[in-house]
């Protein structure tokens, strides 16, 4: 997860994820060296797509792992899900991703730099603490195929996300078999700079 200050609204919202193969990249970085971390490890994990013949089969998202600030390394997990058959190669792990139900913010190119990143990841987490959920995974960032290629700071390129467990009888719980999505709502960022 990462911190940022500064309050800001965020609409919220809730999905499910079902259960995804993923092939990822760890490592310990701090807030300087994160966008380089995000960009070399997304590169190699392709190329190790590429070089199984293997296809993507969803968005590229990196989950946080620990506290990524100016001061602190953290541990961030860059993943892409694949339903192709892929081995583990020499830095690369491949794991399944459990199913979970998620809170989530999108995101506008404009708001994409360290502090609206951080203080979006504060909104889910204050939104999730808000209603009583408990967290079911690390905070991440999802991003859609247009992140390196949105011309307008308007166009939606990435969701903040959270997997969570929902308190007991609230809404967004399964109903009639299917689980129905909670209404998006506006938080602000969480006090002390965490969500």
């Amino acid at each position: 997860m990462l911190t940022g200050d500064g309050p800001a609204p965020y609409a919220i919202a809730e999905r499910d994820v079902p259960e995804q193969k993923v092939v990822c990249v760890r490592r310990h970085v701090g807030a300087a060296e994160l966008p380089g971390f995000l960009a070399e490890a997304t590169e190699v994990l392709f190329d190790h797509l590429r070089q199984a013949g293997a296809c993507l089969s969803g968005p590229v998202f990196a989950a946080y792992r620990g506290l990524v600030g100016e001061d602190c390394d953290g541990l961030v997990e860059v993943c892409v899900p694949t339903r192709s058959p892929v081995e583990p190669g020499p830095r690369i792990a491949v794991r399944v991703e459990p199913a979970h139900r998620e809170a989530y913010t999108a995101l506008a190119r404009r708001d994409t730099g360290y502090a609206a990143m951080a203080a979006a990841h504060d909104a889910v987490g204050a939104w999730l603490h808000a209603r009583g959920h408990a967290r079911g995974g690390p905070s991440r960032e999802v991003y859609h195929p247009n992140w390196a290629t949105a011309s307008s700071p308007d166009e939606r390129v990435a969701d903040v996300a959270c997997p969570f467990v929902p308190a007991s009888g609230g809404a967004g719980a399964p109903v009639g078999g299917r689980t129905e999505p909670r209404p998006a709502a506006a938080v602000g960022r969480a006090p002390g700079g965490r969500g």
